[in-house]
């Protein structure tokens, strides 16, 4: 029974961080993205916005995802 418990705790281990690692490659390929748009010419505003309306579809797909 202890070599179960012992699989699962190193199944949610290797979980949590197999998802923290694509978020963190996420979060750096989304700022140079943002940051080649600077470059060409996009002000900070327009950066915003585009942020929050990708977060905010992000966002509502994950919720309808989930339900």
């Amino acid at each position: 029974m202890s070599i179960f418990a012992l699989i699962i705790v190193f199944g949610a281990l290797l979980i949590i961080i197999v998802l923290y690692n694509l978020g963190s490659l996420s979060f750096v390929e989304r700022m140079r993205d943002y940051a080649t748009l600077r470059v060409l010419g996009i002000h900070k505003k327009k950066l915003r916005i585009l942020t929050l309306i990708e977060n905010l579809i992000t966002t509502r797909v994950v919720l309808v995802k989930s339900f």
